[in-house]
């Protein structure tokens, strides 16, 4: 019995020995992948891939070689990914995707390439960010477009409110917000704590985009859950060039309500 019982323990042992081992190959293995993703290095990603190696191997973070490629803006490695079959959406333990880090980088071709290959425009990471958002978060007009007409919801929200206009005003990328605007963004959006991106453009002292929020019908009256209004955070922050029109939209809107409530009296 004792000699059975030694045996089994034996058997257990080398089984897990030879799990442990596999185990280590398959890291290492991925690793190099995405090592070799990282650098564009194409003939050793498709050496690997050849070899046998999971085109979607994940590392630290639950990292893949696509992510990795699209991160780096090496567009063939990642159509080569894409060919082996990679899963375009795939994502990170936190949620960022591929496509995501191209709109992050700016990487144009990258991020069109994921979209052909029918990437989802509307995959959000842990915080609730979208693509789209983290276009218009960094200014990349030409990629926010892209998204736009692949079917990025204009007025996708984060996990706490906010917009990609509301992201664009905050960083005064005009470009990017006629973009979002013409494609039906809601100008009075309001995160949870009642910001909207006129207050973001106010504080930042975006005259640029303050007007042009402005012909877009923002409501200069919307108060913040504190109390605050665009023209508040213009004048706190000492922006008087930005505060002067936000006091003519405030005086034109009010002398519009003063007439039409003397023309059509209730």
């Amino acid at each position: 019995m004792k000699s059975i019982r030694k045996h089994i323990r034996v058997h257990y042992a080398l089984v897990f020995l030879t799990c442990a081992l596999f185990n280590m190959e398959t890291n290492a293995d991925a690793k190099n992948l995405i090592d070799f993703a990282s650098t564009g290095d194409l003939s050793q990603v498709k050496a690997m891939l050849a070899s046998g190696v999971d085109v979607d191997a994940r590392g630290d973070e639950g990292i893949t070689a696509l992510i990795m490629a699209a991160k780096h803006g090496h567009l063939m490695t990642v159509q080569a990914l894409l060919d082996a079959g990679s899963d375009v959406d795939i994502h990170m333990d936190d949620g960022l995707t591929a496509l995501m880090f191209a709109a992050v980088k700016g990487h144009q071709e990258v991020v069109q390439t994921l979209l052909n290959a029918n990437a989802n425009t509307n995959v959000r990471e842990r915080n609730g960010f979208t693509a789209l958002i983290i276009a218009s978060l960094y200014g990349h007009q030409q990629i926010a477009h892209a998204l736009l007409d692949a079917g990025a919801k204009v007025n996708a929200k984060t996990a706490i409110g906010g917009t990609a206009l509301i992201a664009a005003a905050q960083n005064g990328h005009l470009e990017v917000l006629q973009t979002l605007l013409s494609a039906m963004a809601n100008v009075n959006d309001q995160m949870k704590d009642g910001s909207t991106a006129l207050m973001k453009a106010a504080i930042n002292g975006h005259l640029d985009i303050v007007k042009e929020l402005i012909t877009a019908n923002a409501d200069v009256n919307i108060t913040k859950h504190d109390g605050g209004t665009a023209l508040i955070n213009a004048s706190f922050m000492g922006h008087q060039e930005v505060a002067h029109p936000l006091r003519q939209a405030m005086a034109f809107r009010k002398a519009i309500t003063l007439n039409c409530r003397r023309h059509f009296p209730r």
